[in-house]
């Protein structure tokens, strides 16, 4: 719902409450006769309290100075003009991913992979540039029977397409962002050679945009699938693709949590949530503790590594390196850091040097608490 002005905002907002509240507002800053800052301070008054709306305030002015106004009022975040969509998915999504709406969206997600296919005599080619989006993938893959090849980058795709042949690879996942050559022109040169115009693509995408599926679509994929993979939808795109029905197994489902004891979860949860991770690698508890170890010691260095390239100019490698962990992060159920990382590439993409320091430090926050976590509360165990 949109509205012109601040004071039909509040009015809309007071209507809303009785029956259906709002969840979000997107508040602008300059407005001609009542500005955002007041709009919020109305609505903040008018509204009953259990029924207040997040608050996103959408400026282009006087960043530092409006900032200092906002925050007073418990503003949740910030966007700064020209808001694209991919900024608008990661503000919401962070203010969305915590509390009882993640929590339904988890325990829906593992009772739909309470029924893993059997894909038995499936070859796939995963292609990924990143270990532990590797690992998590041909672990949950592996649950379902799914014979798995790996390829680091476009590059090395086409020369694993061209050595086995037309009918070597059942299905390709290909991952969108790579170094050497990306997702969207190792298809292309993949679609070029003879004999491979029907073998099924499905891209891996970090949003889930109209766009990015059009994008997709063009350069000769089939599908497109958003990460961090929800096992369910993979596996229904993949037996769509495929064309043949699979006869369903009862997956190895993750434990009762005899390694994390129940009063340890909830405090965990937010930072490293062991079940949803579990759940991803297909119930392989055994393979989690491995990932989660390996993902200790690719991510000691990672504050360094993007402090380092900053300094050097070099932007690219900064944002390459906090989305490649938003990525695992959330494939391990990291939320807290994946939330901070994403925050991150937000900010050196958009060259926000102001909210530079502030988002590093989040991102390092995370990572230590992260570490802490991975060490005392789950390997130790």
């Amino acid at each position: 719902t949109s509205v012109a002005a601040g004071v039909l905002a509040v009015d809309c907002l007071k209507e809303a409450q009785a029956e259906e509240p709002f969840d979000l507002v997107l508040m602008d800053w300059h407005m001609p006769d009542m500005d955002g800052i007041e709009t919020i301070r109305q609505i903040q008054q008018e509204i009953d309290a259990a029924l207040l709306p997040k608050i996103v305030m959408v400026t282009a002015f006087g960043r530092e100075e409006i900032r200092a106004e906002a925050e007073k009022l418990d503003v949740h975040t910030f966007l700064l003009k020209p808001v694209n969509a991919s900024m608008m998915i990661d503000a919401i999504s962070m203010l969305f991913s915590e509390g009882d709406n993640l929590k339904v969206l988890r325990n829906e997600r593992h009772r739909m992979l309470s029924d893993t296919p059997d894909m038995s005599g499936t070859h796939i080619l995963l292609v990924e540039d990143n270990l532990i989006n590797q690992e998590v993938a041909f672990g949950l893959l592996s649950s379902a029977g799914i014979t798995v090849a790996t390829a680091n980058n476009g590059v090395e795709a086409v020369e694993m397409v061209q050595r086995s042949g037309p009918t070597g690879f059942d299905l390709i996942l290909m991952d969108l962002q790579m170094p050497e050559m990306d997702g969207f022109e190792a298809t292309q040169v993949i679609r070029g050679l003879a004999g491979f115009e029907g073998l099924p693509i499905i891209g891996l995408t970090a949003h889930a945009l109209a766009e990015e599926r059009e994008n997709c679509l063009n350069a000769g994929m089939n599908d497109h699938v958003t990460k961090p993979i929800d096992p369910a939808t993979l596996f229904a795109s993949i037996t769509q693709q495929l064309g043949t029905t699979h006869r369903s197994v009862e997956a190895a489902k993750p434990d009762s949590g005899a390694n994390v004891a129940h009063s340890d979860k909830d405090t965990v949860a937010s930072i490293l949530d062991v079940d949803d991770g579990v759940a991803r690698v297909g119930g392989d508890r055994t393979l989690y503790m491995m990932v989660i170890q390996k993902f200790a010691e690719i991510e000691r260095d990672s504050v360094t590594f993007i402090s380092d390239a900053l300094e050097q100019g070099n932007r690219i490698e900064a944002q390459r390196r906090a989305h490649s962990t938003k990525g695992s992060a959330a494939n391990i159920g990291a939320m807290t850091l994946h939330q901070a990382a994403a925050h991150l590439e937000v900010i050196i993409r958009d060259d926000a040097d102001a909210e530079l320091d502030d988002a590093l430090a989040a991102y390092d926050s995370a990572i230590q608490q992260l570490q802490i976590k991975i060490e005392a509360e789950v390997l130790s165990k």
